[in-house]
């Protein structure tokens, strides 16, 4: 059975993905999100995706296991030469990603994906492209499948078994934009 690297952003958007590719692939988990802010949510993101993969028996690499880059935002930082700044996606997939095929190449692992792809608040299209292009560039072969049809049903399999389900994306201009559909909301009604 041919090794697949799946990175995960975190544990409910996993379920899906996870229960998809066993029995095609031996999957191994890769944790990399320098993106989650503050470091309580990055660990406690960390701790139940470790938990989820302990539990179905899925081999896990931690990456930066005891830090998050988030923790040292300013306005910009620089990681693996790639400026990013919170709210910026695109670079912010670039940075996980660039990270996953360095660990798929240098443990010998042909294949990859990502659970941002399960995501309908991520930027699909641009992700694909992203990952065509990384793909390339390391030699590494993208499995590009489209996780989205199972994403809620893996959210609620996530909540069912007790596993903490964020509500947003990870970086600090996420935690904005949920609180201000937070107050949206409250003086809608």
């Amino acid at each position: 059975m041919q090794k697949i690297l799946l990175h995960s952003c975190c544990a409910p958007c996993s379920v899906f993905p996870l229960k998809l590719l066993s029995g095609v692939y031996e999957t191994i988990g890769l944790w990399y999100n320098p993106n989650i802010y503050p470091y309580a949510e990055w660990k406690r993101r960390r701790d139940w995706y470790s938990y989820l993969t302990q539990k179905h028996g899925i081999k896990t690499i931690f990456v930066d296991e005891n830090s998050s880059l988030a923790q040292k935002l300013g306005n910009t930082i620089k990681i693996n030469s790639i400026n990013w700044k919170p709210g910026d996606c695109e670079s912010c997939y670039k940075i996980r990603l660039s990270k996953t095929l360095q660990v798929a190449q240098d443990l010998g692992i042909a294949n990859f994906t990502t659970t941002l792809l399960g995501s309908p608040y991520q930027k699909y299209e641009k992700l694909v492209e992203i990952c065509e292009e990384l793909g390339e560039k390391y030699g590494i072969k993208f499995i590009n499948q489209n996780f989205r049809q199972g994403f809620w049903e893996g959210k609620e399999e996530a909540k069912s078994q007790g596993i903490y389900v964020q509500p947003y994306c990870g970086c600090v201009k996420s935690i904005e934009e949920l609180k201000t559909r937070r107050k949206a909301k409250m003086e809608s009604k």
